[in-house]
């Protein structure tokens, strides 16, 4: 995609793209309107857009004679790829005990008790639905996966001294693009890394509560409540309640309906809400039900029910997708043989390069350095956001592990070149940052 000074363009020339009244122009013309949302999520957007057109040009560099959509594309799926390699660093950041993490997959054993061979052909038996086929993201993950208690009321901006230059309010930095480019995203970023996560019981924001305009559509001057709307799309989507869900779980981890509001909470003045607002136990929401557990995940401020609804289905979906990248690292080992290997899209093209003797072996191919190195895999991901971060934006000085504040195990590295040795803690604390 087209930068301007490292910018997307500015919504100059009228793309419906959701905007506060009167604001169209300073909003980034992007297709995703959740981009300009608030300026974290315009962060990782510019940032990965930098990445996608860095792998442009290594591509172009390394097969001179692709055209432009080969590379573009090509390109996109590295990004891609890139994106959930980081996204499988952050989930299993939430395992304490990461001795007993084999691989991914231990995860999902974790769940239902059997052993999973990814040395099979694709797809896995395991993971596929009653009628075989695929399962699609559910609503339930839709919801419960925003999380929005972790969202700060403020963020620090600091500058290249490592100076905090300001405090802002995340809420009032919705859809100003404007302003977010005089500030700059290097001072934001640095700002992110500084910033810590309020914990899970601190409830969501009022300054997201009680905005007087939409966040969902922003030229509406309707004003918004993120709880609220949670729990209405909650019941419009159909979604099961807190009890019916947990009766229909098939998983291995032990998790009880609650019989009573009493076991809901231990708190005496939400039970009292709880008995106002629904007739019976079985009628509380998921989301309510979740928001109340007071059985956390080990060694963090999270709900223990809502992370095992969320992680089940990203771990489930990682598995089934065969562009995901466990299958593509495993390609030329589930369908044939290194030496006689047919990839079968751009992701196992990349990750899998001719080798051997062409006239002994035309299809045989063996892992590439420099991809594998590229995606991480030998770090399962740790180092790829820090490493997105310094080689697109003038941001040196940052913590080894993103995922984590600055610690003793943690420290903040002032180096402008990509590191493949992020810290790996036996027992990561629960300590992250906006990141």
């Amino acid at each position: 995609m087209l930068l301007v000074n490292g910018y997307p363009q500015m919504n100059t020339f009228g793309l419906p793209i959701k905007s506060k009244p009167g604001l169209q122009e300073r909003v980034f013309a992007l297709g995703d309107w959740r981009s300009n949302q608030d300026w974290l999520l315009m962060t990782y957007h510019i940032v990965f857009l930098r990445e996608h057109n860095r792998l442009c040009d290594i591509l172009k560099e390394q097969h001179p004679t692709w055209d432009d959509e080969r590379l573009f594309q090509t390109a996109r799926v590295a990004t891609t790829m890139k994106f959930m390699m980081i996204g499988m660093a952050y989930l299993l950041s939430y395992y304490t005990d990461m001795s007993k993490l084999s691989n991914p997959m231990t995860i999902f054993e974790q769940y239902f008790g059997q052993k999973v061979i990814p040395l099979v052909r694709y797809p896995w038996k395991r993971f596929l639905g009653p009628d075989g086929l695929p399962p699609t993201l559910p609503q339930e993950l839709d919801l419960g996966y925003r999380w929005h208690d972790l969202v700060p009321t403020y963020m620090q901006i600091v500058d290249e001294h490592e100076n905090t230059v300001l405090p802002v309010s995340l809420a009032e930095t919705a859809f100003d693009a404007e302003e977010f480019m005089k500030v700059g995203i290097d001072k934001v970023i640095r700002g992110m890394g500084a910033t810590t996560i309020p914990g899970f019981r601190s409830g969501t924001q009022e300054a997201f509560r009680n905005v007087d305009w939409n966040l969902g559509d922003p030229e509406n001057p309707t004003g918004f409540d993120l709880v609220a709307w949670a729990i209405e799309h909650e019941r419009e989507r159909g979604l099961p309640t807190f009890n019916e869900y947990v009766r229909g779980y098939t998983g291995k981890v032990p998790w009880k309906p609650r019989e009573t509001f009493d076991e809901f909470t231990s708190n005496p003045i939400y039970r009292e809400y709880l008995k106002k607002l629904y007739k019976s136990p079985d009628d509380v929401d998921l989301a309510v039900g979740q928001e109340l557990d007071e059985q956390l995940w080990p060694g963090t401020s999270m709900p223990r029910s809502m992370l095992i609804i969320n992680f089940l289905t990203l771990f489930s979906m990682a598995s089934i997708d065969r562009f995901a990248p466990t299958y593509s690292l495993a390609r030329c080992w589930v369908d044939g043989t290194p030496f006689n290997c047919v990839t079968q899209n751009a992701l196992d093209d990349l990750i899998w390069e001719p080798a051997f003797d062409p006239k002994i072996f035309p299809n045989g191919k063996w892992y590439s350095k420099f991809w594998l190195k590229e995606f991480d895999f030998v770090g399962q991901g740790r180092n790829l956001l820090r490493n997105m971060i310094v080689q697109n934006t003038d941001v040196e000085c940052l913590q080894a592990n993103p995922l984590f504040t600055v610690s003793d195990w943690n420290p903040i590295i002032c180096s402008k070149e990509p590191r493949y040795d992020a810290p790996s803690h036996p027992n990561w604390p629960y300590n992250a940052g906006l990141f």
